[in-house]
Formats: structure tokens, sequence, C-alpha cells
């Protein structure tokens, strides 16, 4: 079973990794932009990665104040 302060590090971890998938895709549009390649599914799937990344980020906070409770 996993404790709070185990809980928060691993959401910290998950954020981190989808920080790296944002740049990497970010990376791939810009080379898709650059070779003149269409760009719509790669700018929706930025989008997924932004829009999940939140909901990472808000989880991750909910759980850093239920590790400074009593």
């Amino acid at each position: 079973m996993h404790s709070s302060d185990q809980d928060f590090e691993l959401a910290c971890r998950h954020l981190a990794e989808a920080d790296a998938r944002i740049s990497n895709q970010r990376r791939l549009l810009a080379r898709l932009e650059s070779l003149g390649h269409p760009t719509e599914l790669a700018e929706q799937l930025l989008k997924s990665l932004i829009d999940t990344r939140a909901q990472m980020q808000a989880h991750r906070d909910y759980l850093a104040g239920a590790t400074r409770r009593p």
C-alpha cells in the first residue's frame, strides 16, 4: 500500500514524464511544420497531452494538500 508521500512522489514523477512527452511532441510538431507536412493530428495530440498534464497537476496539488494535513 502506498503512503501519501509515495503517492505524491509518484504524481511528481508522472508530471516530469508528461513534461518530457510534451516537449518531444512540440519538437515533432515543429519538424512536421518545417517539412511542410500536415500538423492537425500532431496538434490535437499536443493539446491532449497538455490537458492531461493539467489534470495530473491538479491531482498532484490535491495530494500535496493531503500530505500536509495532520
